[in-house]
Formats: structure tokens, sequence, C-alpha cells
């Protein structure tokens, strides 16, 4: 089975799960099917479910979805914002399927996209300087831990090695890297393609570093598996494919000793925009290679900027005043 289907049968099954729990929320999946991905369907259909139980109404009305969202009002502005997509989707399924005769969600704000003075300053730490990726490597080639973890950590070195760069030199997500198979690598051009969030697909030249390190965790990877077929780029000990969460698990665990600083995969993706950036100071540039359709969401992305400009601001007036 290769990575896609993987990804998508997981999800699925999540989906199905929930729907023999709350059989009444079919119709509302079914409306959802030809809206979005798989995984927004799933995270609306969470939402809703919670909502449902906040409320144990049969009959919803105005200030059930306000007073639901206005309890949300600690949570992150990210969350607010999926719940009002998910309860607006609701109201709108109710309204054509004939259960209810207006959709109150229409007439509700969508929360505002801001984030707290603690969310930016915590965001601001979050990516990995050149010397910190250094000391990741290092931690990699040399393990972590007790004699026993580094003896299994040096079995999979080549894998680790070939993940961390193909999240730095690509910047792609967890859920695309946990979907690639071998056949999403073109060896003759030094290609990647991949199917990254919402069904895009990217392609990626990736730098002589990568391929290399690529190659060995190929070759390592081929005596692991023993002539045992498997489509996934990254396996696992149990030589299956490599779980997001062991993905993230993994980065973490090389990471964990950099002070003051909480990498994750998406961490690894902010540090890919950041150093694009600082190179090139092209905002529509990095936007491209990240594959965004706004550049205020690029924006999130490029850390520990602020201070650079506010001192390139402090030397630009310096000099006007001492003129």
């Amino acid at each position: 089975m290769n990575g896609i289907q993987n990804y998508e049968n997981n999800i699925e099954r999540m989906i199905n799960n929930k729907l023999e729990e709350y059989p009444n929320l079919t119709g509302y999946i079914n409306y959802l099917s030809n809206k979005g991905a798989l995984t927004t369907n799933y995270n609306y259909l969470i939402h809703v479910i919670k909502f449902l139980n906040a409320t144990k109404k049969e009959f919803i009305d105005f200030d059930d979805y306000t007073s639901y969202l206005a309890s949300l009002k600690n949570k992150t502005n990210g969350y607010q914002r999926c719940a009002y997509f998910a309860l607006k989707r609701y109201g709108e399924y109710l309204l054509y399927s004939g259960k209810t005769n207006n959709n109150p969600m229409e007439k509700i704000s969508a929360p505002k996209n801001i984030e707290s003075i603690k969310t930016k300053q915590k965001r601001e730490k979050a990516f990995l300087t050149k010397e910190e990726v250094e000391e990741t490597f290092v931690n990699i080639r040399y393990g972590i831990g007790s004699s026993q973890a580094k003896t299994i950590q040096e079995k999979w070195k080549e894998r680790d090695v070939a993940i961390l760069l193909l999240f730095l030199s690509t910047g792609i997500r967890c859920s695309a890297l946990f979907k690639l198979d071998l056949n999403n690598i073109n060896w003759n051009d030094s290609t990647l393609i991949v199917m990254d969030k919402g069904s895009k697909i990217h392609k990626y030249i990736l730098p002589d570093k990568t391929i290399n390190a690529l190659q060995l965790w190929i070759n390592k990877r081929n005596e692991l598996l023993k002539g045992r077929n498997e489509e996934a780029l990254f396996i696992s000990k149990n030589r299956t494919r490599l779980s997001q969460c062991a993905i993230s698990n993994l980065v973490k665990k090389y990471t964990a000793d950099i002070e003051g600083k909480h990498i994750t995969p998406h961490k690894l993706r902010a540090t890919f925009g950041t150093h694009l950036y600082n190179e090139t100071r092209d905002i529509k540039f990095v936007q491209d290679q990240m594959g965004h359709s706004n550049p205020k969401t690029t924006e999130l992305y490029i850390r520990g900027n602020q201070d650079a400009d506010r001192k390139k601001a402090s030397d630009i007036m310096s000099k006007f005043l001492d003129n």
C-alpha cells in the first residue's frame, strides 16, 4: 500500500469509528466529503461532536452556537477558527438537509486570525539556528542517552539523517514526509514529488547532501528489509511505514538538549522558511517555496527577524539624526 492510500485509509478508519458512536452525523460527513481534505473533515467532525456533547439539545439555536464559541476563548486562535468553520458547515448541513429552517452561524463572525503576545514570543524562538542544526546532526551521528539506546540508534542512523535533511532542505510537513514512497524520488534529476496539504502536488530539487544521505539510507533500508516488499521510503523497526508520531518523536529526541526550545517537525518547516528569508529577504520567493497561497501565512513561519529589523531601523535613524 502506498503512502497516500495508507494515510487516507487511516483517516477514513478514524472517521468511521466516530460515526459508529455518532451515526446521526453520517449525513454531515457526506456533506463535507466534496468540500475539503479528509483530515479537515475529521477535525470538523470532532469539533461538532464536542459541540453537541456540550449543548445536549435536539434543537439548536443562535445562543447555543454563540455560548459554545465563547467558551473556547482560552483556546488557541487556530482551535477557535477551526471550531467556528466546523459549526458553520454543520449549520449549512442542517439547513440544506431540511432539519432546520435557518443557519444561525451565518450571522456569527469568524474569530479574527490573530496571535496572542505570548504565542508570538514563543513562536519567535521556534526554529533552529545553523549551530543548532549542526548540534542536532552530531546527536544523530554519535547517539544520545544510554549505551543501549545509542546501540539502537546506530542501526537507524542513516534513516534519521535522511529524515532531518529532507525536512530542512524542503520544508515539507510531517504528514507529507510520512506518505513518501520510494517512487517519489527521481534519482536521475534529484527531484522529489510530494503530495502535501490539500492534495497539492509539489516538486523539489534536492541538494547533493540530501540525495547522498537518501542513497545511504536506501542501501541500509534494503539490508533491513532482507527482500521484503515495502513501498514506504522510511520504515520502522517493524519494517513497516514509519508513523507520523514516530517521526515527530525522532525530531524531538535529537533536539531535546537544545536549551529553551521545543522542536517539532513543524518547527523544522519554520527553520526552512526563516533561513530562506534571511538569505533572500524575498517574502514572495519564500511563499512560493513553502506552497502558501497567502504571504501572511508565510510571515508566520519567519522567525527571529523582529529584533534584526528593529536594529536596522535604529541604525538608519541614528545616521539620520547624526547629520
